[in-house]
């Protein structure tokens, strides 16, 4: 079973190396699997960028002066 397992990952690990290296020998052009590599980073990057913008807008929108419902309900609290 140990001889198995170990020829299977060395196999994988074989075919992986191969994959990436793809046609370009001369490292003219990427092979497909390194573009499909960056285009899932880009992916994650962006849609990281979303929640970013959001959080940031709320906390600018918190440090502004101005209505927010969270401070009329503190002045109430403050009155009472």
């Amino acid at each position: 079973m140990k001889v198995l397992k170990s020829t299977v990952i060395s196999l994988l690990l074989t075919a992986t190396q191969v994959m990436a290296y793809g046609e370009a020998a001369d490292g003219a052009e990427p092979s497909l699997l390194m573009i499909c590599f960056m285009g899932f980073g880009a992916v994650i990057i962006v849609f990281q960028i979303f929640p970013a913008v959001m959080l940031s807008l709320g906390m600018a929108k918190g440090l502004l002066p101005g209505k927010s419902g969270n401070g009329a309900a503190a002045e109430t609290s403050v009155k009472r």
